[in-house]
């Protein structure tokens, strides 16, 4: 037979652990994009990203930070409250870069993990996903 003191603490550690999961309901539901991908127009010197994040309110659930890389040294970072869609979206960003710059890009969401993408600048057009 069980104890009553044996029981007691079964159903204590029992409530608590309910208790969390009641409280931390988003994790659950949260994961990193899906996928980034980069295209460089070395002319224009525009990076377009495009980031594939589904969610169902973008406005709660979102990418809030892409942060760029060149050449391995952390250049800029962009923060949003927000994504513009709520599945596949694209950004556009002047960087300057020439042909044989590594560049980099973290997508980050704003609940759990990231997405990372590179790309090696070439003449013509240009991309990368991952």
């Amino acid at each position: 037979m069980m104890s009553v003191k044996y029981t007691k603490q079964v159903l204590i550690i029992s409530i608590i652990c309910l208790m969390t999961c009641a409280v931390c309901p988003t994790t659950a539901n949260a994961h990193s994009p899906g996928s980034v991908t980069l295209d460089y127009n070395i002319d224009t010197k525009v990076l377009s990203v495009t980031i594939s994040h589904s969610v169902s309110n973008a406005a709660k659930h979102y990418v809030d930070k892409i942060k760029f890389s060149l050449n391995g040294e952390l250049i800029k970072t962009f923060e949003y409250t927000s994504q513009p869609d709520n599945s596949t979206f694209t950004y556009q960003y002047s960087i300057e870069a020439k042909e044989g710059d590594t560049l980099e890009v973290k997508a980050e969401c704003n609940y759990f993990g990231s997405r990372t993408a590179k790309l090696i600048v070439h003449k013509g057009s240009t991309g990368a996903s991952q």
